[in-house]
């Protein structure tokens, strides 16, 4: 798998030329076109012309119809890389869809879902032959993700042995909901780990993050994953993501707009989704139905599973009930498990027949006959708590964490290792409704659609669900002296690996708590008794100390309590009593700063607190303006946080307008440039602008927002001498490099002769890259010097 990342080979369709060049700076491909500058304004002749790839020592260029790629890889020590990748991988994400892919595809019967290999439209789709999305629907229960694992093992079977087939993949998880970033961060994620000559490409982006402490923004990843599609690294690239109906309707929206967009051939499964059918209208789409054959397949492999079944099927039974269940199960792989599940209480052919007979048709029809079966077990309470827990889980959770939490009692909230039931117990209780999956090790519902029927269901049970899981939680916070830790933050992480359950408590207390009717007493105990709470600030990528209940109460949105809070504060300013509100963390953090990270709601309670700093800046010196990429949160501040200053810098100069331009939304720095006073021309320690910054990376609404703003300064330089204009050949393979240089050329009064400290200007800087589409934008500015001495 591990390819050498020099001189990578590209297989082209029509006629190779090499040219040679000489290797610089780290092997830096470095291409001279002297000779092929004509007088400005005259047709250039080109070394390129009429070809179609261009192999050079050093690297590839591919042109195409007088377009460039530039392949520029360095040579590293396989050790050095290996750890380079080891280290970017989980700082990209810790999602990880391969042990998924395993578990489904473990789960298959053999031999079934293999129709999808032979239909013409796949077949289309694999060789590229004008398919490159094709889009599976089917029903609940159809096998959709189990054929999406066939698919996904047989891309990887065909790709066995070559590195220029990139095979991606993601599975969407109703019981681990992720941001469409996150999907594409594990996408980019899976093909660093395979594929590393894929390095050069991801290494600028995490080079740039951990300078700041940041993490990347969905365009970023969307631009390097586009960059690799297109590099010329693949001769094709192949992207599979199942049930994208499970995610949350946003998510689905940004990854069908993206991934459709890409320079790649994508496969999707789905419920119907007419909604979003306008967002690919490339999309050919076909049928996901259980073939009979398949469902044959299954109920005789599941009976000869079940030993008393198997023995009580003589003569003609066996073919009985494989009859009786095709009939019933209405081409769904789920419904004909979930049937055969309910032979398995047959102890006589008689009961063999009176289920069979019984046997109902719809998912929810067989759900209630299978809660009844339950519920006629000595240990029905102990089932219902199992299904509570997979139900209402913020995660997935492993075997040992749901163990743990169903023997906590329900009145004491304390753990008794006594109650501990073990694992094959629990699945056989459940009859049927949960699995587990042994690459994952996770236990989880048999389908989603069981979380739809069962919630009503067990209300009965449980009024409020969601106050009993933040009760148990939070008392395991309690017990491990979370909300006073005395330990170091090395000391915190032993403790969530080492304790059951404290990992999955500890980060999600406080999102059930947020959802209970009202909040639990042992929380209020918990969050009033804090004096050093470990906090994870998950968007700044660092740890904290919590060290007052007003900082927890904020980190943690527990927006009523902030509200009684604040009401309580302005009652005693009125009676001349202060409180210091802009009490800071360990990291110098505001609760006005933590509250950026939750959204406009906190932020807005908050300010209505006497005596809060708007300005206040934490360690780095970062205020709570800057620290956000949430345009709620953005203009909440600028339109109810008095005396706030658009203008201050952090410890490296930068404002809020250049972090903005670095990795928020553009419609961040649109409200931003549109305040009263600010200074668009501002630069940090290093000389970078918004608009330097902002086309570094390629981001063309960006730029075009900031050049329409009067008095900007496109020819600022920053520290090296560079400017926007060379900072845009920087990402020159990105998806909007073209309308960016277009863009930046067009604004009057661009030095386009500007040179940087080492003496060279945009023109020589795209000569020197191979940049040709640049070089000839460049060449049809006049004034532009193409002659300029080194």
């Amino acid at each position: 798998m591990w390819a050498k990342l020099a001189n990578l080979r590209h297989f082209a369709s029509q006629r190779m030329y090499r040219y040679h060049c000489t290797s610089l700076n780290d092997n830096l491909i470095r291409i001279s076109i002297a000779n092929c500058v004509g007088p400005q304004g005259t047709k250039s002749a080109s070394a390129f012309e009429n070809a179609n790839s261009v192999t050079m020592s050093g690297g590839i260029i591919n042109v195409i119809g007088g377009d460039s790629i530039v392949n520029n890889f360095n040579t590293y020590h396989l050790t050095s890389l290996e750890n380079e990748i080891s280290k970017i991988a989980p700082w990209l994400t810790s999602v990880n869809y391969g042990n998924v892919q395993m578990d489904r595809f473990s789960k298959r019967t053999p031999n079934t879902g293999k129709w999808i290999i032979d239909t013409p439209l796949f077949q289309k789709w694999i060789s590229g032959d004008g398919v490159a999305f094709i889009w599976g629907i089917g029903i609940p229960g159809a096998g959709k993700t189990i054929l999406s694992s066939i698919v996904v093992d047989y891309l990887q079977e065909i790709s066995k042995g070559t590195d220029n087939i990139c095979i991606a993949f993601a599975y969407c998880l109703y019981t681990d909901p992720v941001h469409g970033k996150d999907i594409l961060a594990a996408l980019l994620k899976q093909i660093l780990q395979r594929y590393p000559a894929v390095f050069q490409l991801v290494k600028p982006l995490y080079d740039i993050h951990q300078c700041q402490g940041t993490a990347p923004s969905q365009l970023e990843l969307t631009v390097v994953l586009e960059q690799i599609a297109t590099s010329g690294i693949f001769t094709r690239s192949f992207y599979c993501l199942d049930g994208l109906d499970e995610a949350p309707i946003d998510v689905q929206i940004d990854v069908i707009s993206i991934l459709s967009s890409l320079s790649i051939s994508l496969f999707i499964t789905s419920r119907s989704m007419d909604s979003l059918k306008d967002l690919a209208p490339s999309a050919r789409f076909f049928d996901v139905v259980a073939r009979d054959s398949d469902i044959v397949l299954l109920v005789n492999e599941q009976v000869n599973r079940i030993p008393t079944l198997r023995r009580l099927l003589i003569d003609d039974w066996k073919e009985k009930v494989v009859a009786k269940i095709l009939e019933k199960s209405c081409g769904m792989f789920l419904l004909a498990s979930l049937q055969v599940d309910a032979l398995r209480q047959c102890l006589s052919v008689k009961d063999l027949r009176d289920v069979l007979d019984g046997l109902p048709k719809g998912l929810d029809d067989m759900y209630s006959m299978t809660m009844h079966r339950i519920g006629a077990q000595p240990h029905a309470e102990l089932a219902r708590r199992v299904l509570l827990w997979l139900i209402y889980a913020r995660r997935s959770l492993s075997m040992e964490e749901l163990r743990y939490a169903v023997s906590v009692c329900e009145d004491t909230f304390k753990f008794d290792p006594e109650r501990l039931v073990e694992p094959d117990a629990l699945l056989s209780l459940c009859c049927g409704l949960i699995v587990f999956d042994q690459e994952s090790q996770v236990v989880r519902l048999v389908h989603y659609t069981a979380s739809d029927y069962l919630k009503p269901v067990l209300a009965r049970w449980y009024q409020d669900p969601q106050s009993l899981i933040a009760s148990i939680c939070t008392a395991c916070l309690f017990q491990n002296s979370f909300h006073n830790f005395l330990g170091s933050f090395k000391d915190v992480l032993c403790k969530l690996i080492e304790a059951p359950f404290l990992n999955y408590s500890y980060h999600n207390w406080d999102s059930h708590a947020r959802e209970a009717d009202a909040l639990p007493q042992i929380v209020e105990d918990f969050v009033s008794g804090c004096q050093k709470y470990p906090f994870e600030r998950r968007y700044r990528l660092l740890w904290d100390w919590l060290c007052t209940p007003i900082q927890l109460t904020v980190a943690c949105g527990f927006l009523q309590r902030l509200s009684a809070f604040a009401s309580d504060l302005q009652r005693q300013s009125k009676r001349g009593t202060t409180f210091d509100i802009n009490t800071r963390t360990s990291c110098g953090a505001t609760p006005l700063m933590l509250a950026t990270e939750l959204g406009s709601a906190t932020i807005s309670v908050l300010l209505q607190v006497p005596g809060i700093d708007v300005n206040a800046g934490d360690a780095q010196g970062r205020t709570a303006l800057m620290g956000t990429e949430d345009i709620e949160v953005v203009q909440v501040l600028l339109s109810s946080a008095e005396g706030i200053d658009v203008n201050a810098r952090d410890n490296n100069g930068r404002t809020a307008l250049i972090n903005a331009a670095s990795e928020a939304p553009h419609e961040v720095v649109e409200v931003l440039i549109g305040v009263t006073g600010i200074d668009v021309n501002a630069a940090d320690m290093n000389g970078k602008t918004a608009l330097i910054e902002a086309a570094s990376r390629g981001y063309l609404k960006i730029v075009e927002a900031l050049l329409a703003v009067g008095g900007i300064d496109i020819n600022m330089a920053d520290v090296d001498g560079r400017t926007a204009l060379m900072e845009a050949l920087e990402p020159y393979y990105t998806t909007y490099a073209d309308e960016i240089l277009k863009a930046l050329l067009a604004t009057p009064g661009i030095d386009v002769n500007a040179k940087d400290s080492g003496g060279k200007t945009a023109f020589m800087q795209a000569v020197d890259r191979g940049q040709l589409r640049a070089v000839k934008a460049l060449l049809q500015i006049p004034g532009v010097d193409p002659t300029a001495p080194r």
